[in-house]
């Protein structure tokens, strides 16, 4: 009679000596467990769990595995895991969140050159624009938009700082979340465990820097609204840093001075590593 394999599942995060990963990655992980006895089956996963310098982040999932399903209806990686699991032995598999390059030892993946005011100033000129002189923008001595677009004066703001990094900004968000990592030594956490007042509260959190660029944003195309046949405004986010915000909390962000609202984005793109929004101004 062959011996059952049973299966553990677990959310997991690498402790400070893995040899392979960082504290910040996460994984879910898999054991396959050949034993007679479940219990004991649990406990040499949880053993090597520990051997392997994971530590759970969750509840885990057990399960006794139905021999003829696995192998007549398997992927071959698990089918090989269990014939393994049959010698007794206790098969890991685990699958990080992050991209596999993110590890100890490697050198950081090669990234593409930096989107920024040059790239803009070739997206601005093929759409018939052009960027103001020298002449035009110190004019009056004072901070003007970058561009002119038909009857439209555009300024660019390019946000190239993780605005969560920024000394004394989290404090705020360690508030929102504190709740939800008591009572364990780890916690996964994520903004969809937050109620809707604190989901606000976070938003509001992660778009005052964008608001800030929006008020000055203001400010300049007002400053160049007095070139001859511009009566409209505009400003272009170019997120190439901060990361934590949505493209869409960048398009919705308005200033909050009376009287300043603006209207829907009349643009909105987003990649993995480039976000932009667009926004006409009153």
């Amino acid at each position: 009679m062959s011996i059952p394999v049973h299966r553990f599942i677990v959310r997991a995060c690498p402790n400070a000596n893995h040899p392979k990963y960082f504290e910040w990655q996460t994984a879910l992980i898999c054991f396959f467990v050949g034993d007679a006895n479940r219990e004991r089956a649990f406990a040499k996963a949880q053993d090597a769990l520990h051997k392997e310098e994971w530590l759970p982040i969750g509840a885990f999932r057990k399960d006794t595995l139905i021999a003829s399903i696995v192998l007549d209806e398997g992927k071959a990686e698990v089918v090989a895991a269990y014939k393994e699991a049959q010698g007794g032995k206790a098969v890991l598999r685990a699958r990080t969140d992050q991209m596999p390059m993110a590890t100890k030892g490697r050198l950081p993946f090669m990234k593409a050159p930096r989107i920024g005011e040059f790239f803009l100033d070739k997206v601005v000129h093929r759409a018939g624009g052009r960027k103001l002189t020298s002449g035009e923008a110190d004019a009056q001595h004072r901070r003007n938009a970058d561009y002119i677009v038909g009857d439209s004066v555009i300024e660019l703001k390019d946000i190239q700082e993780e605005g969560l990094l920024v000394p004394g900004r989290q404090d705020r968000p360690a508030q929102l979340f504190g709740s939800l990592g008591r009572g364990g030594e780890y916690a996964s956490l994520s903004p969809e465990d937050l109620s809707e007042i604190e989901w606000r509260q976070y938003m509001d959190i992660l778009g005052r820097p964008i608001q800030n660029q929006v008020k000055s944003a203001a400010k300049q195309i007002k400053a160049s609204r007095n070139h001859p046949g511009k009566s409209k405004g505009g400003v272009i986010f170019l997120n190439t840093g901060y990361s934590s915000i949505f493209t869409q909390k960048i398009a919705s962000s308005r200033p909050t001075r009376a009287g300043s609202s603006m209207p829907p984005p009349h643009a909105c793109r987003s990649s993995p590593r480039l976000d932009w929004a667009g926004r006409a101004a009153p």
